[in-house]
């Protein structure tokens, strides 16, 4: 992989609820990390049509360890109610 072509790109704001990824030994490990981040999700009342990503850090993509996660996240919406709920401070 060429670092130099790395770049980064200002992009519009979005709203993401993470959930940190435990360390990939295995497709086991991998699951879950995936089980954990829709329990925080679904604890936090955010469910379907949201879709699920993740997010490898910048030092796996440098060592091209591209399957090896550091979160699980999920766009939600301003007007979602753990936002309100955030302002509020609750």
């Amino acid at each position: 992989m060429n670092n130099d072509k790395i770049i980064v790109e200002k992009e519009n704001k979005e709203l993401l609820i993470i959930t940190e990824a435990l360390p990939s030994t295995d497709d086991r490990s991998l699951a879950v990390s995936y089980a954990n981040h829709i329990k925080n999700c679904n604890k936090n009342n955010i469910t379907a049509p949201y879709t699920t990503g993740q997010m490898i850090s910048l030092n796996n993509i440098i060592k091209e360890s591209y399957v090896t996660y550091s979160y699980f996240h999920t766009k939600i919406s301003l007007n979602h109610k753990l936002i309100q709920r955030l302002k509020e401070g609750i």
